[in-house]
């Protein structure tokens, strides 16, 4: 039975408050009939996927040596079932022949062992790639596939080298299930001051999650580039998400005079109603860099990402052993750090995606396993949010394996690089499971990259809906502005732009007011607020003022007596707090609110206590004097506005003698 789930997709273009209200009504029940429906398509689809061969319905399994065999050998061992097995070299091929009985979902054991290591091979069903599987070191045990989907009836099962040298004992086919809901998933950051932006975009990736996939192809030159004019000429449509590169901001290329648009295209593309996502090929520092040429007759430094350019000890720069190469990373992140706050100033949220297909090793933060790699994915993290505050960014994680991830709290979002030869279209099911369960909570799954696109009906039919997809740039998708189809045939490239359940960049809502759990959550500022006076002057009224960050007009003021306060129904967000009292000096906070409140103490001094003793005397003037003479400055804001007698913001020689004057009685700061 095929199960197919499909719908259509509500683009908003209203902004008042009542439009945005019941947008969000309409939204969440569709997406609870478009959730519930897709439910119960994987629950039918699991039930019909049941084996023909096998007396228990649920398993069937295939002896390699009665496969069809090409340049293999069958060898004998007691530890092998049927007491027989095929070995594969460097050649050759393993040809099973399966039964299934009705359409479904399917796991595929290729029960083996790697002959002096690990080894990794491919696997086919009908002459398509289903993906790989690992065979581990002279150990007999399983090789998984995960969750492929196979129509009823007979298919050819095709084993053939990667690296090869493996034995093969057989192939079990089972049915495939999990107690894992992949499609539900929080819309929150991990980031808890994320920006408005980035919020109410990652609702939406959530909102369209198992329903809908997100168009998106890798184009340096912008929506102005020559694989979006290709898009467009072929299907009449625009991706709705730009894939670009920081490589070139990276020092060592900046060094050597290579330049880019990126930020300026990443914002344009923003303004038009697009998503951007980057990733980063992120050069080493020059003195790691080989001396000549590569194999292919570039300078080393062009592809410096590359582990075979590279002298680099990772390790060793991680573990601190080598505190150049370590400033050397850092001073490369402070450069990529300047360009992402110019996405921040724009208020661009950005999918961020640094360290990339990390497992691999061809790129130097693979080359030393994962331990020095999770080292500098959670080291970037904290710079990039907390030295640096850039809010804006949703971090997808690329590492490509479990064994690599860094944590549910350092990953919004799990990506996987797929580029499976030419023509493929299958929906690459057996990765997306393998993402999915790199965790044990749901996260967003997504084909970060992707070398062809695939058939979206026979991802829906299989229950695979990646969040978006982003085709790799060049003839992967292009030559010049006409489409390529080295990869994929211009009749899928046609029928994926107009798909019902392909978002296209004409489908988009704006994200700049598309609804997000925490703005509707309401909290409360509540705390103490105490006023430094030894010489009992100042009364005990303070004046509250709140202000929402980006507004000019406040949201709340009031006058309260000093001691506890409490500031009520205030939605999620940034806010200045600004504090006022007869004869003391004005104090501003900044706080966040969320649903749980935020909780903020204040205090206040008068006006030319410099020290913040409650007293103004001999000692204030002095401080102040000795900043106006250069002896020692005062560098706290707080206290140069208590000294800054006259308001003008300097201190000079004339509020020196104010302070003095009050202290000798002969004329009062107030």
């Amino acid at each position: 039975m095929e199960c197919v789930y499909k719908c259509d997709f509500m683009c908003y273009n209203t902004n008042t408050e009542q439009d945005i209200y019941e947008r969000e009504i309409i939204m969440n029940f569709r997406n609870y009939i478009r959730r519930f429906a897709a439910a119960v398509c994987a629950a039918v689809c699991a039930v019909s996927a049941i084996s023909a061969v096998s007396s228990s319905a649920a398993e069937a399994k295939y002896e390699a040596e009665n496969a069809v065999l090409s340049g293999m050998s069958v060898s004998s061992g007691s530890s092998y079932s049927g007491g027989k097995y095929v070995t594969m070299q460097q050649s050759g091929s393993c040809t099973f022949t399966i039964e299934v009985e009705k359409s479904g979902m399917y796991d595929f054991n290729f029960v083996s062992s790697g002959v002096g290591s690990d080894k990794t091979n491919n696997a086919a069903l009908d002459g398509e790639s289903i993906g790989t599987f690992t065979s581990v070191k002279d150990k007999l045990g399983d090789a998984k596939i995960y969750s492929v989907y196979v129509e009823k009836g007979s298919h050819k099962v095709k084993v053939t080298p990667s690296w090869g040298w493996i034995n093969l004992d057989c192939l079990i086919v089972t049915e495939y299930s999990s107690d894992k809901d992949y499609y539900n998933v929080s819309k929150e950051l991990i980031n808890p001051d994320a920006s408005e932006n980035a919020q109410r975009l990652m609702s939406f990736l959530a909102d369209n999650y198992g329903v809908n996939v997100i168009s998106g192809q890798q184009c340096d030159g912008g929506i102005n580039g020559n694989e979006f004019k290709a898009i467009k000429n072929q299907t009449g449509k625009t991706p709705a998400l730009l894939g670009m590169d920081l490589m070139r901001y990276t020092p060592t290329r900046v060094s050597k005079g290579d330049t880019c648009k990126t930020v300026e295209n990443a914002i344009e593309f923003w303004n038009n109603g697009g998503i951007v996502t980057l990733c980063w090929h992120w050069n080493a520092p020059d003195k790691y860099l080989k001396s000549g040429t590569d194999e292919n007759g570039n300078p080393r430094w062009w592809g410096g990402f590359y582990t075979s350019n590279l002298n680099m000890d990772f390790s060793a720069i991680m573990d601190g052993k080598d505190k150049e190469g370590y400033d050397l990373l850092m001073a490369d992140i402070d450069a990529i750090a300047v360009q992402l706050k110019k996405l921040q100033q724009a208020d661009v949220p950005v999918l961020f995606r640094p360290l990339h297909e990390a497992s691999g090793g061809w790129f130097w933060w693979g080359s030393d396993g994962s331990e020095p790699y999770k080292k500098l994915w959670k080291l970037m993290y904290d710079k990039l949010t907390n030295e640096y505050g850039l809010d804006n960014l949703i971090w997808v994680w690329n590492g490509q394996s479990k064994e690599w991830y860094p944590g549910d709290e350092y990953v919004d979002i799990i990506g996987e690089d797929i580029y499976p030869g030419s023509r493929v279209y299958n929906p690459q099911s057996s990765k997306f499971v393998e993402a999915a369960n790199y965790t044990d909570i749901s996260k967003i799954v997504t084909l970060s990259e992707n070398g062809c696109l695939f058939d979206v009906d026979k991802a829906l039919s299989a229950g695979t809906v990646w969040s978006w997809f982003c085709v790799w740039a060049g003839d992967f998708c292009s030559y010049e502005t006409s489409i390529s189809e080295s990869y994929t045939e211009k009749s899928m490239w046609t029928k994926v732009y107009n798909h019902e359940n392909v978002i296209t960049l004409d489908e988009m809502p704006d994200i700049k007011t598309y609804p997000y759990p925490a703005e509707n959550a309401k909290g409360s500022i509540s705390g103490t607020i105490s006023i430094k006076d030894t010489e009992g002057v100042s009364s005990a009224q303070v004046t509250v003022t709140v202000t929402k960050e980006g507004a000019a007009a406040p949201v709340y003021r009031e006058t309260v007596n000093k001691g506890n306060y409490k500031v009520p129904d205030l939605a999620a967000g940034k806010y200045t707090v600004t504090f006022s009292a007869d004869k003391c000096v004005s104090r501003s906070y900044s706080v966040t609110v969320g649903a749980d409140g935020a909780v903020l103490n204040g205090e206040l001094y008068l006006l030319g206590d410099v020290n913040g003793d409650g007293n103004i005397t001999t000692a204030d003037a002095g401080l102040a004097n000795s900043h106006v003479r250069n002896i020692r400055k005062i560098s706290d804001s707080y206290k140069f506005k208590c000294a800054d007698i006259n308001g003008n913001g300097t201190i000079t020689t004339s509020d020196v003698g104010r302070i003095n004057a009050h202290v000798r009685n002969t004329k009062k700061l107030w």
